[in-house]
């Protein structure tokens, strides 16, 4: 739901506990004038997880990025 510099706040299927390793890739957008967007692939920890109200269904959680790579083009990861 919004990214960071050093973190990233989403919703998931399932409730994780601070401090639980996580790795999650999203896609950049691309940029008029500057080419292609690019995928990041990080590695980060939660730091903060909140259970779903009722009625919303799924838990927000919110991770630290601890480390990231740019990936362009066709690269697996």
């Amino acid at each position: 739901e919004n990214v960071s510099r050093s973190g990233v706040l989403f919703r998931a299927p399932r409730l994780l506990a601070p401090n639980t390793a996580v790795e999650f890739r999203f896609e950049l957008p691309r940029s008029a004038g500057r080419g292609g967007g690019a995928s990041v692939y990080c590695r980060g920890r939660i730091v903060r997880a909140v259970p779903p109200a009722a009625g919303d269904g799924l838990p927000t959680l919110v991770a630290k990025i601890q480390e990231y790579n740019f990936v362009r083009g066709q690269a697996s990861l």
